[in-house]
């Protein structure tokens, strides 16, 4: 799916690096089966954009959270 592609980009720079994502209404923390994979590559990128109705375990690791009504 689009997260595994996601995991890779953004650790393994495969198809090509990744240095940034926006989520919303998203908690792959939480919905990935390996949680540690996606913290990892949650803190390599750049820059890491949540916008939730809550603070989800995603958006700790975001750079920005912003509210979604």
């Amino acid at each position: 799916g689009i997260y595994g592609k996601f995991l890779d980009a953004a650790l393994d720079g495969k198809p090509y690096k990744l240095h940034g994502i926006v989520m919303t209404r998203s908690n792959p923390v939480m919905t990935i089966n390996d949680s540690n994979k996606v913290a990892e590559a949650l803190k390599a990128l750049d820059l890491v954009v949540c916008i939730d109705v809550y603070l989800s375990d995603t958006a700790q690791y975001a750079d920005i959270v912003l509210p979604e009504s």
